[in-house]
């Protein structure tokens, strides 16, 4: 088990790693929503939503998480941005722990 980064120092680094961190249970839910519509079962429940998820069509799910993922990114890149610009060191950290915790989920 690895040590989980809790905080960088610097509020964008730390901005950045919070709203990637939401990203994940997007993609879960996405991943099974694909997966229920591979299998021909597009009406599957699929949760979706944090921390209280309600429960949609695997058809819904796919549409809506690819764009909220997408928007979820460019929110979190931008302030990848300013602290790159800021704290070169603060934002490395966090784009490691982001690099981890995607490399964990698909490892799954």
């Amino acid at each position: 088990m690895r040590d989980i980064l809790v905080s960088t120092g610097d509020p964008d680094a730390d901005a950045y790693l919070r709203i990637v961190r939401t990203i994940l249970p997007m993609q879960r839910s996405l991943d099974d929503a694909l997966a229920a519509i591979k299998a021909g079962r597009p009406e599957q429940s699929i949760p979706y939503g944090e921390p209280f998820p309600s429960y949609e069509d695997a058809a819904w799910v796919a549409i809506c998480a690819e764009k909220d993922i997408e928007e979820t990114w460019d929110k979190a890149h931008s302030h990848y941005t300013i602290a790159t610009s800021k704290n070169p060191k603060a934002a490395t950290l966090a784009d490691d722990e982001a690099v981890a915790m995607f490399e964990e989920y698909n490892a799954r």
